[in-house]
């Protein structure tokens, strides 16, 4: 895994507001205090601008963030990592993309929140709301995999593009849950700062472990 270019102190404040983000939207659901009222406004908004072609294309294009394809590319990612030895990029993902199956069904379960009326709905979904899913899982593997291209980039104008890119696909993804009636728009959002969190938790881990190993090689070397 190419040391990614990216600041520790940048790494640590995105943690740091993601995580604190999370905790508070976590605890003014669970309170209570209003954020239903916003969330139908929200959806109401989405729903206003409904009609059976773009209902058709947002279903597709939901698609990308949907358990079986985010599953699916990241298994070949991991794939295509290891044969071209890039075990430690293709442990990170394994890693950042085990843990949605750990934290979605985790924290959906001390939530408790409904999802939206079945009648707002335009597809057929189980379970409970809060943190999406499709949120929670494009945002691990997008930008899990905007971490790993870092490393590649010599330019931090490319750099720049790739991220304004990735993060206007987790916002589409996302938008669409709230187009589609699957979720609230608290519900993306939980998933989209829960995502990164982890995510960038992770890539904290490993770049101490990639520098310590990198140390110990220098240091054998040495000696």
């Amino acid at each position: 895994m190419n040391t990614s270019p990216l600041s520790r102190q940048t790494l640590i404040l995105t943690f740091a507001l993601c995580l604190f983000s999370f905790v508070l939207l976590l605890f003014a659901l669970l309170k209570g205090t209003g954020l239903d009222v916003v969330d139908h406004q929200i959806s109401q908004f989405f729903y206003r601008l409904r009609n059976p072609d773009l209902n058709l294309f947002v279903l597709d294009f939901s698609a990308l963030g949907a358990p079986a394809v985010t599953g699916t590319l990241s298994f070949l990612t991991i794939i295509l990592l290891v044969l071209s030895r890039a075990k430690i990029a293709a442990l990170y993902l394994g890693v950042v993309m085990g843990g949605v199956s750990v934290w979605s069904p985790l924290l959906k379960a001390f939530a408790h929140r409904d999802r939206p009326e079945l009648g707002s709905r335009l597809l057929e979904v189980t379970g409970y709301s809060f943190p999406s899913g499709h949120a929670l899982g494009s945002t691990c593997l997008y930008l899990g995999l905007f971490f790993i291209s870092t490393g590649y980039f010599t330019r931090a104008l490319a750099r720049r593009i790739t991220l304004g890119l990735t993060l206007t696909l987790l916002i589409a993804i996302a938008a669409t849950r709230i187009f589609l009636g699957a979720h609230y728009a608290s519900d993306v959002l939980g998933g989209m700062l829960l995502g990164t969190t982890w995510t960038t938790l992770v890539l904290l881990f490993f770049r101490t472990f990639e520098e310590k190993l990198i140390q110990r090689k220098t240091e054998s070397r040495l000696d």
